[in-house]
């Protein structure tokens, strides 16, 4: 189980009491029950719409070098293509989509950050390298399998090789898989005027809650009927795109949030070498 904040105020009943009964021994149910419902009476108190006046702003000069090597690295290729440009991004003013952040992962990846140094922030939020401790690999001698597990989602198989090598002795081949944690972005989209971050919450939480709000992101806006290509398991548009919606800021109010324990999830990438005969 890990620490995390949820937005129970924009979830329905059934939806906030599955989120805080994962720990049944935290509040009695009526408590959780009164929690919600006050936490959904005060987002019903809030006036209709939301300001969003400079969510986003062009990129001072002073990161237009780490901008210039950023769009030369090959994770921007297809960014580029779709649209995507390297903005300053105002996190209070932004919408979130996304019901719950781990606070423990959230507080691990910004712990460098310093709000006076965007090329420290944009390193943070637009990196162009990986920590290799992003995983971690096991052999499990008994299956002829190494089992490679990450906390991080976007750990993931990208490709393949097979190589002539020697072998005690004599020549033969060594086959296998290339994994990678793939580079993960601080992405804010505009979709029918509202401006939402699509990806890097857990990074924005973390800033938030060091009291840094200004950071470089990628941006791009949408047309009325694109396609957001979102995850499973986000709020729904009528949420994000409604008179009320939750800002990322709104993680951190107690008066709409709240801390809950969620299940750790990981990646695991299991790779097994199988000896058999054929007949024919």
């Amino acid at each position: 189980m890990r620490p995390a904040r949820a937005l129970i105020g924009w979830m329905n009943e059934s939806s906030a009491m599955r989120m805080l009964g994962h720990d049944p021994g935290a509040l009695s149910e009526a408590d959780r029950l009164g929690l919600i419902h006050a936490a959904q009476a005060r987002v019903a108190e809030r006036e209709s719409g939301v300001d969003q006046s400079d969510a986003i702003t062009e990129p001072p000069a002073e990161l237009q070098d780490y901008i210039t090597a950023l769009y030369q690295h090959p994770v921007m290729e297809q960014f580029t293509k779709e649209g995507w440009r390297v903005c300053l991004a105002n996190l209070r003013k932004l919408c979130s989509i996304q019901p719950a952040v781990f606070l423990d992962h959230a507080a691990e990846r910004t712990r460098a950050a310093r709000p006076d140094d965007l090329d420290a922030l944009a390193r943070i939020t637009l990196p162009m390298e990986q920590s290799s401790s992003e995983f971690s690999t096991a052999f499990d001698s008994t299956h002829q399998r190494f089992i490679l597990t990450s906390r991080n989602p976007n750990f993931r198989i990208v490709g393949s090789f097979n190589n002539a090598m020697a072998a005690k002795g004599q020549m033969g081949i060594a086959v296998g898989f290339v994994n990678v944690t793939t580079l993960s972005l601080l992405q804010v989209i505009k979709h029918r005027g509202r401006y939402m971050l699509r990806d890097g919450n857990h990074r924005a939480l973390g800033l938030l809650a060091n009291g840094i709000d200004r950071v470089p992101v990628l941006f791009r806006e949408y047309g009325e009927f694109d396609n957001l290509e979102l995850a499973s398991g986000l709020f729904l548009p009528k949420t994000f795109l409604g008179e009320r919606p939750p800002l990322l800021v709104d993680y951190l109010d107690d008066a709409v949030a709240t801390q809950v324990s969620l299940p750790a999830s990981h990646k695991v990438v299991i790779v097994q070498a199988i000896e058999t005969s054929v007949v024919g």
